[in-house]
């Protein structure tokens, strides 16, 4: 198992068997852990799990699910969909890519990533 820092767009490294990934705790926001425990030729299959925000809008909620991404043949993007429950006690379904924008682990890239995402511009 290899944990790889928080990269934002990537969360995930294609150089490994089984991949982790997770939002630092140092952020005092939601917790976001992805274990793709399976990975067979291009397709990464496992489950993630998200600890909201004691203080924001789900008041601490945790939900989880599945997800099942295909790995481009560069290694470089895995993109698919996730599946997981609602707060309204529905399924609900969406895309998710990672992209690698560093296979750096050091110490200065995991300063450079461990940081608030940026506000998503809607």
């Amino acid at each position: 198992m290899k944990a790889v820092p928080e990269m934002l767009k990537a969360t995930a490294s294609p150089f490994s068997d089984v991949n982790v990934a997770r939002r630092s705790p140092k952020l005092n926001l939601n917790s976001f852990t992805m274990l793709l425990d399976r990975v067979e030729a291009n397709v990464a299959t496992g489950t993630w799990t998200e600890d909201t925000d004691q203080g924001g809008y789900y008041n601490g909620a945790r939900y989880s699910g599945a997800i099942q991404l295909l790995i481009e043949p560069s290694g470089h993007r895995m993109s698919g969909s996730w599946v997981g429950y609602g707060r309204s006690f529905d399924v609900n379904t969406g895309p998710w890519q990672l992209d690698l924008v560093s296979s750096d682990t050091g110490k200065q890239a995991m300063e450079r990533y461990s940081r608030p995402p940026e506000p998503a511009n809607d």
